[in-house]
C-alpha cells in the first residue's frame, strides 16, 4: 500500500504498524489522490481469490467483494471481465522504512545559526524566533520526526523554484514560485506542521536576458506564494538550504540527507524535479527525449554546481536509475542583472526501463502537470515495451557484432493520442485495460482496511472509543413561525458548525485546556462560555464520565481531536431542524414535562469525538493484540480486540476512552452553543428568550461502569453499548432529579427522510438488557450499495421537494444516507416498545438537515 510520501509497504506488513501509515487515497467525485489514515485493518478467510492482469502488466489478487475502481464506478472484481477498463495509478514509490531517532537539528543548533547571521538576544529577536520553534514542536527535528517529510520536501522545492532570505532586519523570508494548484498544495503541506503562509501573489514581469545569441526580451505571470517566518527560514537554512541567490551561493547536497531512507531521499528529488526536471516529452510521437536537470552558476563556481549534480547523480543511482556525468551547456549561458552565468546540465537515460524507473520511483512533487505526464509515460512505455516487434531488425553494429534494433508497429498509438485517450483526472489516474482475469482457488487469509476519508466507517467503532451519541434542544417556535426562514436557518449553522471529513472547529485551546476538557467534558464547556449551568443535568452522566486520564492518550490523537470542537464530521453525523406533529405525540404527559408541544421545532444533534476518538482506538488495538496473545484469548474478528479489565493495558485503554467520551459530550455541547447562536441571529432574540434547552443527551457506543443485577446479586460490570443506547427507568439512582418520575430520555435516530424518535427508558430494559435500548433505525444496505442506487444532487432536490432542506459537504456522502439504505423507523421503535426496554414519546419529522 503506498502511502503520501511515496513509500509503500504490503498489506500483510501492514498488521502491525498500520496506525502510522498514512494510505492514499482517490477522491472519486474528483479523481483527485489524497491521503487518508487507516481506521482498522481485518482479514478474513478466503477459498478463492480473482486474478487480474492488465495491458500495462499491473497484476492484482483480490476477492470476490472486493470493489474495483471503473470509469463507470465502482464494480466487485468478480463482476470484472477480460477487456473491461479499470482505472489505477502508476506511480509506485519505494518501501518504505522505518527511519532512525537520530538528531539532525537541536535547539542549540538553531540558536547558534542565529548567532552567526546577526539575530540575537538584543531586543529579544532570538528568544521569540526559538519561542515559534518550541512552539511548533519540531525541534529536536530527528529522522522520525514527523514534520521531516515535509520539510524535505519543502526543501527539495526551494533549492530549485524558491528563494531563501534574510533582510538587513535579520527578517526571514521564504518565497516559493509555480503555478497555482502547486502552491496549493505547498500551503496545505506548510499548514500541516503549524505554518500558514498569505495569499498567493500573482503580478507579470517583464524579463531581459541576454544569451551569446541575442537579447531575448519576454513578460511573464509570476505566481508567488511567501511564508514570513524567520525561525522557518532559519530552521532551512540549518538544514542546508542555500539562503539568497543560488547562481552565486556556493552549496551542496546536505550531509544528513545522504544518510536518510531511500524514501525521504525521493522526497526531495521529487519536489527538486518538480520544480526544476523537463516534463516527459516526446522526440517523434514514440520515443521520450532525456530529462534534464538544469542549474545556471556564476563563472566563478562551476565547479561546486558540477559537484551538486553530482550528488544527485549519485542519489538517483541508489534508485536504480542512470544518468550522465554534469555538461557545461554554453548555448545556455547568459548575462543577467547579477552578472554572467554559466549553464550545467545533468541528463537522465532515456532507454525506456531507465525512465520507468525514474517516474515510478521518484516522479514528481508539487508539479500536478508532470506529475500526470510521468503516470502516463509509465504505462505508455510498458505498453510500447510488450507491443515490439523485433522481426526483421537485426542489424550490424559498429564494432561488426550483431545488434537487435528494437522498433513498434508503424500503428501503435502515439504518447500524445495516449495521453488524450487513457489519462483519467488531472492527478495521475491512468485508464488501463484488463487482459486477463481468472478465479483461482486459494486457501489462506485475505486483508481489507477502512479509512477515515469522506466515510466515517463505523467499523472501528467496534472498539468503542468515541462516545458517538445523540442531543435534543427544544425551541418555543412553531413550524409556521421558522417555515419562512428554514433555508436562512440551515445555512446558518452550516456555516457556523463545520461538518465533514477532516473539519475544524473555532474553538481554540492549548493542550493544557484540552486536557482539561478530558476530565471535565460538559462542565468545561460551562465553565467557558460555551453552555449554560442547567444544560449539565440534561446529559448522561452529568456530562463526563469518571476515570479519564489524559496520561494515557497519545500525543497523535491529541493533534487530531485539539482542533475538533464543535463540528459535524462526516458520515450518518448530522444537525437537524425537527417538526413535532401532533399526531406523532404518544404519550402527552411526558412530551410536556419533556418541554414539547405540537407543531413544535426542536433540533437534534449525531456526532461524536471526531478524529481524536478513532485515534485512540488505532493506539489500543495493537495493544489489546499483544493482550490476547499473552491470555491466549481468541475472538471472530480483530476488530473484536478486548483484554481483562484487571489488566493494566485494559484500565489504561479504559482512561483513554473515557477522555474521548468526554471530549464527544464537549464537542456536542459547543454545537449546542452554535445552535443557540444562530437561532439568536436569525429571530433577533436572545436564546434563552426562544427556548432554547437541551431536553437530553444519551450516548452510544460507548463502554461504562454500571450495578446491575447478575443471578440474583447486584454487581459492578462493564456495559458496551455498541448500536445501543442507556434506557434506565425512574427511580434510577444515576438519573438527575429532574428525569426520576419520567426515566431517561431516550433519542433514537432514524434517516434524514423519515425522522426520528424521543422515547423514555423503562424498569424492563433494566432487568432484561442491561438497561439498554436501541440506538436508531440500522441500515438495510452498504454505503457503496446506497451510492451505486442513489445520486446525491437527486437525492438533495427530491428532500427539497418534501420540504426537507439540507446541506451536506459531500455528494456522495448524502447518497450514502438516504433514507431507502434504513430500516422504518416506526417499525423499529414499535419494536422496541413492545419489547418494554423502552416506551416512545413523540415522532420528529425532518424539515432541514446538515450532513457531512
Amino acid at each position: 500500500m503506498l502511502n503520501r510520501f511515496g513509500s509503500w509497504k504490503t498489506i500483510r506488513e501492514l498488521e502491525s504498524g498500520w496506525q502510522k501509515f498514512p494510505v492514499s487515497v482517490v477522491n472519486l467525485k474528483v479523481n483527485d489522490c489524497a491521503s487518508a489514515n487507516i481506521a482498522v485493518l481485518m482479514r478474513k478467510k478466503a477459498d478463492h481469490l480473482y486474478h487480474i492482469r492488465t495491458k500495462s502488466g499491473k497484476y492484482l489478487r483480490a476477492s470476490g467483494d472486493h470493489p474495483v475502481y471503473t470509469p463507470e464506478g465502482m464494480k466487485d472484481a468478480s463482476d470484472l471481465n477480460a477487456g473491461d477498463e479499470i482505472v489505477t495509478y502508476p506511480f509506485s514509490g519505494v518501501e518504505h522504512e522505518e527511519p532512525s531517532a537520530d538528531t539532525i537539528v537541536t535547539i542549540d543548533d538553531v540558536a547558534a545559526h542565529l548567532d552567526r547571521i546577526g539575530i540575537t538576544d538584543r531586543g529579544n529577536a532570538k528568544a521569540q524566533v526559538l519561542s515559534q520553534l518550541k512552539r511548533l514542536g519540531i525541534l529536536p527535528l530527528r529522522y522520525d520526526s514527523p514534520q521531516l517529510p515535509i520539510l524535505i520536501k519543502i526543501m527539495g522545492f526551494v533549492f530549485g523554484d524558491g528563494v531563501l532570505t534574510f533582510l538587513k532586519n535579520r527578517k526571514g523570508f521564504v518565497h516559493f514560485y509555480g503555478q497555482e494548484e502547486d502552491l496549493e498544495s505547498i500551503r496545505d503541506d506548510l499548514r500541516s506542521i503549524g505554518l500558514t503562509a498569505q495569499n498567493i501573489h500573482k503580478r507579470t514581469r517583464k524579463h531581459e536576458i541576454r544569451t551569446q545569441y541575442s537579447l531575448v526580451r519576454f513578460e511573464a505571470e509570476e505566481k508567488l506564494l511567501l511564508k514570513k517566518s524567520t525561525g522557518f527560514a532559519a530552521l532551512l537554512a540549518m538544514l542546508g538550504v542555500p539562503a539568497g541567490r543560488k547562481t552565486h551561493a556556493a552549496y551542496r547536497m546536505p550531509e544528513w540527507l545522504k544518510k536518510a531512507r531511500l524514501w525521504q531521499k525521493r522526497l526531495f528529488l521529487s519536489a527538486l524535479f518538480g520544480a526544476e526536471m523537463s516534463k516527459p516529452k516526446t522526440l517523434n510521437r514514440y520515443n521520450f527525449y532525456c530529462p534534464q536537470l538544469n542549474m545556471n552558476k556564476a563563472q566563478h563556481l562551476l565547479d561546486n554546481g558540477n559537484a551538486f549534480l553530482a550528488d544527485i547523480r549519485d542519489m538517483l543511482a541508489e534508485f536504480g536509475v542512470d544518468s550522465k556525468a554534469p555538461v557545461r551547456v554554453a548555448g545556455n549561458d547568459y548575462h543577467g542583472v547579477h552578472g554572467p552565468t554559466n549553464s550545467l546540465r545533468l541528463l537522465i537515460l532515456s532507454n525506456p526501463a531507465n525512465l520507468i524507473r525514474l517516474y515510478e520511483k521518484i516522479g514528481f512533487s508539487y508539479n500536478r502537470k508532470r506529475q500526470k505526464l510521468a503516470c502516463l509515460a509509465i504505462d505508455y512505455l510498458r505498453l510500447k515495451e510488450s507491443a515490439i516487434n523485433a522481426k526483421d531488425s537485426v542489424v550490424a553494429g559498429h564494432d561488426g557484432n550483431l545488434l537487435i534494433k528494437r522498433r513498434v508497429n508503424a500503428k501503435f498509438i502515439s504518447f500524445g493520442e495516449f495521453v488524450a485517450t487513457n489519462s483519467f483526472g488531472d492527478h495521475g489516474l491512468t485508464v488501463d485495460r484488463i487482459e486477463e482475469i481468472e478465479r483461482a482457488p486459494y486457501d489462506g487469509y485475505v486483508y481489507d482496511f477502512t479509512v477515515n476519508h469522506k466515510d466515517h466507517n463505523f467499523i472501528a467503532d467496534n472498539v468503542v472509543t468515541h462516545n458517538c451519541g445523540m442531543r435534543l434542544i427544544t425551541t418555543n417556535l412553531t413550524y409556521d413561525q421558522v417555515k419562512p426562514k428554514l433555508r436562512e436557518l440551515v445555512d446558518t449553522f452550516f456555516r457556523s458548525v463545520p461538518s465533514g471529513v477532516g473539519a475544524k472547529g473555532f474553538v481554540k485551546t492549548s493542550k493544557s485546556q484540552f486536557e482539561e476538557m478530558m476530565t471535565t467534558g460538559v462542565k468545561w464547556c460551562v465553565d467557558n462560555g460555551y453552555g449554560w449551568k442547567e444544560d449539565i443535568e440534561r446529559v448522561e452522566e452529568y456530562g463526563v464520565i469518571k476515570g479519564a486520564d489524559p496520561g494515557k492518550v497519545s500525543s497523535e490523537a491529541v493533534s487530531r481531536g485539539i482542533n475538533q470542537l464543535g463540528t459535524l464530521g462526516s458520515g450518518n453525523h448530522y444537525l437537524e431542524i425537527q417538526h413535532v406533529l401532533p399526531e406523532r405525540i404518544h404519550d402527552p404527559a411526558i412530551a410536556e414535562q419533556f418541554g414539547i408541544f405540537p407543531n413544535q421545532v426542536v433540533v437534534m444533534v449525531h456526532c461524536g469525538s471526531r478524529g481524536f476518538g478513532h485515534q485512540i482506538a488505532t493506539d489500543y488495538l495493537r495493544v489489546f493484540d499483544k493482550v490476547m496473545q499473552e491470555h491466549k484469548m481468541v475472538v471472530r474478528d480483530r476488530e473484536l480486540a478486548c483484554a481483562p479489565f484487571s489488566t493494566q493495558q485494559a484500565r489504561d485503554y479504559y482512561g483513554a476512552m473515557a477522555c474521548a467520551a468526554n471530549m464527544a459530550f464537549a464537542n456536542r455541547q459547543v454545537i449546542v452553543h452554535r445552535i443557540r447562536e444562530g437561532f439568536a441571529k436569525v429571530f433577533g432574540q436572545p436564546a434563552e428568550d426562544l427556548g432554547l434547552n437541551i431536553v437530553y443527551d444519551v450516548a452510544h457506543n460507548i463502554a461504562k461502569i454500571e450495578e446491575h443485577m447478575l443471578d440474583g446479586k447486584r454487581k459492578k460490570v462493564i456495559v458496551h453499548r455498541k448500536g445501543s443506547t442507556r434506557s434506565f427507568g425512574p427511580g434510577h439512582e444515576e438519573l438527575a432529579p429532574m428525569f426520576q418520575k419520567t426515566g431517561q430520555p431516550v433519542i433514537l435516530g432514524g434517516s434524514m427522510e423519515t425522522g426520528s424518535y424521543l422515547l423514555v427508558g423503562t424498569k424492563k430494559a433494566e432487568m432484561d438488557t442491561f438497561g439498554s435500548t436501541a440506538h436508531g433505525s440500522g441500515r438495510t444496505m452498504s454505503r457503496t450499495r446506497a451510492k451505486q442506487l442513489v445520486r446525491g444532487d437527486q437525492l438533495q432536490q427530491d428532500m427539497e421537494r418534501k420540504g426537507i432542506y439540507v446541506k451536506a459537504a459531500s455528494m456522495p456522502g448524502l447518497a450514502e444516507e438516504a433514507g431507502m439504505a434504513y430500516k422504518d423507523i416506526a417499525d423499529v421503535v414499535e419494536a422496541v416498545d413492545r419489547a418494554g426496554i423502552s416506551r416512545k414519546v413523540v415522532g420528529l419529522r425532518p424539515i432541514g438537515n446538515i450532513k457531512g
